[in-house]
């Protein structure tokens, strides 16, 4: 990928079974092994506090990207995940206790009985893969993952219960590293782990220190096909003047996808639309209308509404017609590793975690502890094959249709300026989620 400067937040996607006996070796032991997470029914999709729960979930991550989007740089690209935090938070939550807990639960929007209760079904949501034609042995169009760690230095006193309902209801994987004695190779496993689970698009020393006591991770993986065969989708014939944030203009062909129903979404500065890969994964535009610009538009009400359409206005009964819309778009890439610590504090309200005389995580160790990082780093790269993203969120804690007589309309959804997007699931769960500024 190419290098280029963003704030992201993300989950590694990871298949962490072929991890389990790999880690051993460099440098990291297996304490609890978690629960089997089984793909979600159909039933339990639909359920209706399951599609409450979720919905909070999407307002913290139309804030969150909003407001890490609010504090980058604006003039590169941005990618986040919000889904990555939200989990990572989510662990941190079941092993606090006091204003530590109460604080992380206002910043996720949920009680403490909703996180127990849905985590888990968000959780087996976030991991499915589909394979070709839908035949066993056909090569995989579409993988979504998610996992779930906790490493634990080898020096400290833990509360055995709780890391095994992390293991047993958030599906947690708990290693145990020495980090003061053999930093090194406890670093090292730490690297390998995340390599694996990002499918080795993220390969990064985290360089966690020799006081490392617990160090909570959540990693997610996304790798979506336009087509079931992997060939790339066309390009359009004409050259399209995108405009970049700058004002620059770049000349560019546009991948150019197929029709679906429905006509853009209008309000009075943006224009909405979108496309899905072959297994119904979505990406979702936020194109500035004329005369306003990409940070006037991407805010957290835009972000969330665009997430949310449900009716792309298909048919008008009156005019007897039926409406189709194709994306016209380019080819763009994004990564980032930022410390989002102060996003945390200042717009979510989570100061406790970060402060040595009041964070409290009782329900993990009587030792102290202070949080002193929330490193993300993320990479995310959309092309004529399709989509691939991958992230972690690392927390060091440190001691301390119609009827056919219808007409058919047919419309181009053209993206040629600076634009906001937000890539989901087909059930609308936000993956991804950010601004592009400029091309190569």
């Amino acid at each position: 990928m190419r290098k280029k400067k963003v704030i992201a937040i993300t989950a590694c996607l990871c298949a962490i079974t072929t991890f389990l006996g790999s880690c051993s070796r460099l440098g990291g032991d297996l304490l609890v092994k978690p629960a089997s997470a089984e793909r979600l029914s159909i039933k339990e999709y639909s359920e209706e506090n399951f599609v409450a729960f979720k919905n909070k979930a999407e307002q913290f991550s139309a804030k969150f990207a909003f407001e890490t989007y609010a504090r980058s740089d604006r003039d590169d690209n941005l990618s986040v995940a919000p889904m990555s935090v939200f989990m990572a938070l989510s662990l941190v939550s079941e092993c606090a206790s006091g204003d530590t807990k109460t604080e992380l639960l206002n910043a996720l929007g949920v009680s403490d009985s909703e996180l127990k209760e849905f985590l888990p079904k968000l959780y087996r949501q976030l991991n499915v893969e589909y394979k070709g034609a839908g035949y066993i042995g056909e090569p995989t169009t579409g993988l979504l993952k998610t996992s779930n760690s906790i490493w634990i230095d080898e020096s400290v006193t833990y509360n055995a219960a709780c890391v095994e309902t992390l293991a047993k209801n958030y599906y947690c994987y708990p290693y145990q590293a020495n980090f003061k004695e053999n930093n090194a190779l406890a670093n090292y496993a730490v690297q390998g782990f995340v390599k694996e689970q990002t499918k080795g698009l993220i390969d990064e020393n985290f360089h966690l220190s020799e006081e490392t006591l617990f160090t909570f991770i959540n990693t997610i993986y996304l790798k979506a096909l336009w087509n079931d065969k992997g060939k790339d989708i066309p390009l359009t014939s004409q050259t399209y003047d995108f405009i970049e944030r700058s004002g620059e203009i770049e000349r560019t062909r546009l991948m150019m996808r197929g029709y679906l129903e429905g006509r853009a979404y209008e309000s009075e500065s943006y224009t909405s639309f979108f496309t899905t890969t072959y297994n119904g994964f979505k990406l979702k535009f936020i194109l500035p209308k004329d005369g306003y610009s990409i940070d006037d538009v991407f805010t957290t009400e835009n972000i969330y509404t665009a997430n949310t359409i449900s009716d792309y206005n298909a048919v008008d009964h009156e005019k007897k017609e039926q409406y189709y819309t194709r994306c016209f778009f380019p080819e763009y890439e994004a990564e980032c590793d930022e410390n989002i610590l102060p996003v945390l504090k200042e717009k979510f309200g989570v100061n406790s975690l970060f402060e040595w005389d009041r964070c409290e995580l009782n329900e993990l160790t009587d030792t102290p502890l202070v949080c002193g990082e929330v490193r993300h780093i993320t990479e995310l790269e959309v092309d004529r094959k399709g989509i691939e993203g991958a992230a972690v969120t690392l927390m060091q804690m440190a001691s301390s249709s119609a009827p056919g007589e219808y007409t058919k309309v047919y419309f181009d959804f053209v993206v040629d300026r600076a634009f906001g997007f937000v890539i989901t699931d087909s059930y609308g769960a936000t993956l991804f989620s950010g601004v592009v500024n400029e091309l190569d």
